[in-house]
């Protein structure tokens, strides 16, 4: 395993998911449930525009579009967005409510205040500098907008791998930041995001679940979990 700078970690992440992108465009977009929770977290009414950060294959920006919001979508990833724009052509989706484009949830290319909500799912984990993005999430989503962001957890498919990371003759850049779901918590709450909601992910694994609803403590359900999601509002008065 080597380090790498800001630009070649950014250059090998978007290398490993134009790899996978025909594949993930294959999981579909989400079931009613799922999107429903979503939305629900959203508290955003049809019509809103909100932002997919790291929008993959744009499954989750095509059921919000479907769902009668206006989405734009951005990913680092060339290859992502190419098949994002095909999930939208199949849907017969205009760019007037899917748009997808190349783009760093660091350095987003959008305005202040111009989105009435973002959701950003497992993107920060492969971000060099994630309290940069959640600051840019924060600038252009408008007050009192909410974000619904999910990052791994310690029972992720792709955490079980990472310790490949240290075999000897492993030279590849590690792309992951390995951010911890109460870091991410703490770092919301440090940039200015009011938290309103949070809670595990299993992904169906009904087991660690059962396990999850008798633990006490917030961090310990947190380890079991295969993902966190987290709600947080941008306060009513933006940055006062």
């Amino acid at each position: 395993m080597r380090h790498a700078g800001r630009a070649d970690w950014k250059a090998t992440t978007a290398r490993q998911f134009d790899a996978v992108a025909p594949r993930w465009r294959e999981r579909g977009l989400p079931d009613g449930d799922r999107l429903a929770s979503v939305l629900a977290d959203l508290a955003c009414p049809p019509g809103g525009l909100l932002l997919d950060a790291g929008c993959g294959t744009g499954n989750w920006s095509a059921a919000l579009a479907l769902a009668g919001y206006c989405v734009r979508g951005i990913d680092l990833s060339p290859a992502m967005i190419a098949e994002a724009g095909a999930v939208a052509r199949e849907h017969r989706l205009d760019p007037a409510h899917a748009n997808f484009g190349v783009g760093d949830v660091e350095h987003l290319p959008f305005p202040d205040d111009t989105f009435d909500g973002a959701l950003c799912f497992n993107a920060l984990d492969f971000t060099p500098r994630p309290g940069a993005a959640v600051a840019e999430l924060r600038r252009v989503v408008r007050p009192s907008g909410r974000l619904v962001l999910a990052c791994l957890g310690a029972r992720s498919p792709v955490k079980r791998e990472r310790w490949r990371r240290f075999l000897p003759d492993n030279d590849e850049i590690h792309t992951g930041n390995d951010i911890l779901p109460w870091e991410l918590e703490a770092l919301l709450g440090a940039l200015g995001w009011e938290l309103v909601d949070q809670r595990p992910l299993f992904g169906g694994d009904n087991h660690y679940e059962a396990i999850a609803a008798d633990l006490p403590d917030t961090v310990l359900r947190q380890t079991v979990a295969g993902s966190w999601r987290f709600v947080a509002r941008k306060p009513p008065g933006g940055d006062a």
